[in-house]
């Protein structure tokens, strides 16, 4: 969570977990000070979903998810001790802010993207010359689109 809080929200390891301390104590995320990266066998995946459904951000795509049937979470390490930090309730879109709301809205990101089929990008690439030009002329040009 630190690294990931550090890396994609620029919040330093001390503020990633004073947010994610008060998400837990307030009952929105589960314990954060673990190690595991995988879900054991018992844990309620679908009942962790269901509580995303009203949600205006991601309530659709969860819903769709639902219906067409989520992955079960692959690989990561189960230290025994807690799950990986997950949501445990829906906060709505308000209701939380600063780095409380940015953190809460990675775990959440991190879960769906956890149990949802892996995506499928589409990638092109040009290559064009302008022969005037010679070797200077030489070009390419590639994108990549997400497709599913």
């Amino acid at each position: 969570l630190l690294k990931a809080c550090s890396k994609a929200l620029g919040i330093g390891p001390h503020q990633a977990m004073q947010a994610a301390e008060r998400l837990y104590l307030s009952g929105y995320l589960s314990y954060p000070r673990t190690e595991s990266t995988a879900y054991p066998k018992s844990f309620d995946i679908k009942g962790t979903l269901q509580q995303q459904t009203s949600d205006g951000r991601w309530g659709p795509y969860v819903r769709e998810l639902l219906a067409k049937g989520h992955n079960k979470s692959r690989g990561g390490v189960d230290m025994g001790d807690h799950p990986p930090i997950t949501p445990m309730r829906a906060a709505g879109q308000r209701e939380l802010s600063g780095d409380m709301e940015r953190v809460y809205d990675m775990v959440v990101r991190h879960f769906l993207a956890s149990v949802s089929p892996d995506a499928v990008w589409r990638s092109t690439k040009i290559n064009f010359a302008v022969e005037s030009l010679g070797e200077k002329g030489k070009f390419s040009l590639s994108g990549k689109e997400l497709v599913s």
